[in-house]
């Protein structure tokens, strides 16, 4: 059986990097490099095909592809943020450096943990010279893990990231940026996050946010001691101005945020559970929370904390619009995140940023401003797999959700991201009277119930941008596409686009529940009929562990696959039998979405609900 994941991977990248150590060594007789000149050579030591990253860097590498940006003028603007006097900066430099030499007493030569251990002592006296700083904790970005992270990032450290330049810069930014992931994933009130990457005598300062990551020229240690101080305490004071005020650790230790209050809420709510983190380093980064008001504490509700695009649509206006509306969330409050009365933003105004060209296959910065926002809704549901044993519920929650769908649609905008994480089954439906538009809808709802709801419309588009071919108009701003696992598959492909967006849309419930119904433990040992079965093809073609190939290659990958799933058996075996409970319906939707008959967009609904109704009907688990 053809490996669909395998063989259309993207190429691997593991040329033997050159050590930027080398590279300095060679030319140390060649005339001295200015700080602009040096901050260039950093970023062009190697190219994207000499890098040799395993999976975790090359997620990193993704998302950082073409945001990394250098400014030359960024190094006074944190100079000045640190705020040292020089009789203070003196005091240090007496206890510390030979001004004859010169050079720092002690340094330490060659060896990455003797500078981690020289780097903490000098910071930790740095923060001396700030009664009022807090501690800083400088992490090693190779050795960083998610235990340390829960021992060591307590709200009075001021983390700053440190790693070793043994290896090609390029790799080191991206080790630092995996560091600074998991830094993120453990403090909610961080927005900014500084690193150091140490190479001989030169420090390269850079700092991650949620817009990317931003360098300075670097610093020359032993020549520019003055200068390596009152840096290493501008970012940390950076950091501090820039943390998120209204996170907050109750005496019991759980996290806290305030927002505004409402006529029913007070404002303070307890974080009991994380449900949700994409746990990327830039972009929306969204998480979501299991949350209650101080106030009412025996009301469940979901707290949504992401970055929205500034130029992009604003999702809490889009749902406090359409809240009522049968399959979808009920709206609380939404508000965009300050302190101290200041927007959360992403903008580095009056900093000269230039992309890194080693970062980037175009000469473009693609740095998105984003604004921190955050949403309350009252609708809690659970995940599809919870149910994936009992299809009746599974389909009953994705028919509501394409009515929620409709819905959203007919208030005027398309969804634009169905996925596996957007779809949510109610553990208790929902009478349908409670819903103003329960009589409107296409078709009659199930039982008279709500089992499920449609959820996250912050990359929803106006029905009006939608033009006469079928197609939306290029988006001003915002996040273009969501998962490809879910997209349909015109919407991957340069193919003339012969069908609306709707059944683009619609199409996606369909990899939903294919996802659902075939997602199945990869077993240990892996017997011959696994690796023939339907759930293996699924797993490898949608999540292949080397990644993802182009979007154009893979919408062509889910065409081969929308025709051979009319006839699953014709293909492959079922591993194991809850998958082959929902063979009917995996079929006969396969063959209408492969089909180029055109609908109107109420035919679109009619006919993939009606088909999805039938299976309901048959279905005897």
């Amino acid at each position: 059986m053809q490996d669909l994941g395998a063989n259309h991977c993207e190429a691997a990248y593991v040329a033997e990097p050159e050590t930027l150590s080398g590279v300095l060594s060679r030319r140390m007789d060649t005339p001295p490099l200015s700080s602009v000149d040096l901050l260039e050579d950093w970023f062009s030591t190697s190219t994207r095909d000499d890098l040799c990253l395993n999976s975790e860097l090359t997620q990193v590498r993704n998302e950082l592809w073409g945001s990394v940006a250098r400014s030359e003028a960024l190094l006074t603007t944190v100079s000045n943020m640190a705020r040292l006097t020089t009789p203070h900066i003196q005091t240090l430099l007496d206890q510390y450096y030979d001004p004859i030499l010169p050079r720092w007493k002690n340094w330490p030569e060659g060896d990455g943990a003797s500078m981690l251990a020289f780097l903490l002592e000098i910071a930790s006296h740095v923060a001396m010279l700030d009664e009022q700083s807090n501690s800083i904790f400088i992490l090693d970005a190779k050795t960083f893990s998610s235990k340390e992270a829960g021992e060591h990032l307590s709200s009075e450290i001021n983390p700053f990231i440190y790693a070793y330049a043994s290896e090609t810069m390029p790799k080191m930014l991206y080790t630092c940026g995996f560091a600074a992931k998991r830094v993120f994933a453990s403090r909610l009130d961080l927005t900014l996050l500084p690193a150091v990457v140490v190479a001989e005598e030169l420090a390269y300062f850079v700092h991650f946010d949620k817009a990317g990551a931003v360098s300075i020229p670097p610093v020359h240690m032993n020549k520019e001691p003055h200068r390596f101080i009152t840096l290493i305490m501008g970012y940390v004071k950076w950091t501090m101005s820039s943390r998120d005020s209204t996170i907050s650790v109750t005496p019991d230790g759980i996290a806290a945020v305030s927002g505004p209050s409402t006529k029913e809420f007070e404002g303070h709510l307890i974080l009991e559970k994380t449900l949700y983190d994409t746990g990327l380093i830039k972009g929306r980064c969204a998480r979501v929370f299991l949350t209650y008001d101080i106030k009412l504490p025996d009301v469940a509700l979901i707290l949504k904390d992401w970055w929205r695009h500034a130029e992009g649509p604003d999702e809490g206006n889009i749902l406090r619009q359409v809240s009522g509306l049968f399959g979808l969330p009920q709206y609380v409050h939404h508000w965009t995140v300050t302190s101290e009365d200041s927007q959360q933003v992403t903008a580095l105004l009056g900093c000269d940023l230039a992309l890194c060209p080693i970062f980037s296959e175009g000469d473009h910065l693609s740095r998105e401003q984003r604004i921190h926002s955050r949403m309350l809704v009252r609708t809690v549901g659970n995940h599809l797999l919870t149910y994936r044993s009992n299809p009746r519920k599974v389909l009953a929650a994705i028919h509501d959700a394409i009515l929620g769908h409709w819905g959203l649609y007919t208030a005027g905008y398309l969804h634009n991201d169905v996925s596996y994480g957007n779809i949510l089954v109610l553990e208790d439906p929902i009478s349908a009277s409670y819903y103003h538009n329960s009589s409107q809808l296409p078709v009659s709802p199930l039982n008279s119930q709500c089992h499920g709801f449609l959820n996250d419309l912050d990359m929803s588009r106006p029905t009006n941008e939608i033009q006469a071919d079928g197609r939306l108009l290029e988006s001003a701003g915002g996040d273009a596409l969501g998962s490809m696992q879910y997209l349909g598959y015109q919407k991957l492909t340069p193919l003339t686009h012969r069908r609306s967006v709707v059944k683009d849309d619609l199409e996606s419930f369909f990899w939903v529940l294919v996802c659902t119904a075939f997602w199945t433990p990869d077993p240990d040992p892996a017997p011959e009929s696994w690796k023939e079965s339907i759930e293996h093809t699924i797993k490898i073609a949608l999540f292949p562990k080397q990644g993802l190939p182009g979007k154009s290659l893979f919408g062509t990958q889910k065409l081969g696959l929308l025709n051979w799933m009319q006839d699953i058996t014709g293909y492959w075996r079922f591993y194991d039998s809850t998958s082959e409970l929902y063979r009917d319906i995996i079929e006969r939707w396969a063959k209408y979405f492969v089909t180029h008959d055109l609908y109107s967009v109420e035919e679109e609904y009619s006919n993939v609900l009606r088909i999805l109704r039938e299976c309901l009907d048959s279905c005897s688990v």
